[in-house]
């Protein structure tokens, strides 16, 4: 279970600036920019730790730009671009020694499994 509340420390209506989620009581879940109601800016998440969990850009309530999500460690884990809502162009996935272990070309949902040294 979780609270949402904004920074200044209302409950959450989602027709204000930003929405933020908590585990528990005082750890941070998850940041959310709202203008007009709508997802707009960039929403980020976190783990329990408190570190960073993910990053993705929203315009007018669509996913639209990079998405990224990050290891505990902090070191990226997954980039993927996004626009207009789907998936398009290069999507990487990294080890946690921040190696590249994986590439795609995603076009929507399809997505076209690439080895990395052919990619480049």
């Amino acid at each position: 279970m979780h609270i949402e509340y904004y920074k200044d420390g209302t409950p959450c209506e989602c027709d204000r600036m930003e929405r933020i989620r908590f585990y528990g009581s005082e750890v941070l879940v998850s940041e959310t920019p709202y203008v007009k109601g709508v997802r707009h800016g960039t929403q980020k998440g976190y783990y329990s730790s408190g570190g960073l969990s993910f990053t993705t850009q929203y315009i007018s309530d669509v996913r639209h730009g990079i998405y990224r999500e990050f290891h505990p460690s902090g070191r990226l884990s997954k980039k993927t671009h996004f626009i207009d809502g789907a998936r398009h162009g290069l999507e990487e996935f990294f080890g946690k020694s921040g190696d590249c272990v994986k590439r795609s070309i995603c076009l929507g949902e399809h997505r076209i499994p690439s080895p990395v040294e052919n990619i480049l």
